[in-house]
C-alpha cells in the first residue's frame, strides 16, 4: 500500500510503501543510544509490569531497533528543535 511520496532534495522523489500497514510502536525507554561510523543506533523498549506476582516483576521489552544515517538524524534533530505548530500545514494532517 502506498502511503504517499517524499521529495529528497531538488531532484529525487520516492514513493513511501507500507505493505503491512505497520502499527505504531509505543516506547517507554531508550535502551541503546550510540553513534558508530556516523550511524545513530537507537533501541527502544516498553515497560512490562506483572502485577499478579507478589514481587512486582518489571521488564523492558525491546520493541524497536533503529539505525539512522547521520544526515537523517540531523534532520530529525532540527525538526524536534522547532516549536510545535498549532495546526497542520496545508495538505497535511497531524498524527
Amino acid at each position: 500500500m502506498s502511503a504517499g511520496k517524499i521529495r529528497i532534495g531538488d531532484d529525487l522523489e520516492v514513493e513511501v510503501v507500507d505493505p503491512n500497514s505497520i502499527q505504531p510502536v509505543y516506547a517507554d525507554l531508550v535502551t541503546e543510544l550510540r553513534v558508530n561510523d556516523g550511524v545513530l543506533y537507537i533501541s527502544l523498549a516498553n515497560v512490562i509490569v506483572d502485577g499478579e506476582s507478589h514481587a512486582l516483576s518489571r521488564k523492558a521489552q525491546v520493541c524497536a531497533r533503529l539505525r539512522i544515517a547521520g544526515r537523517t538524524a540531523e534532520f530529525i534533530k532540527s525538526v524536534l528543535s522547532q516549536p510545535e505548530p498549532e495546526q497542520a500545514p496545508t495538505g497535511q494532517k497531524l498524527n
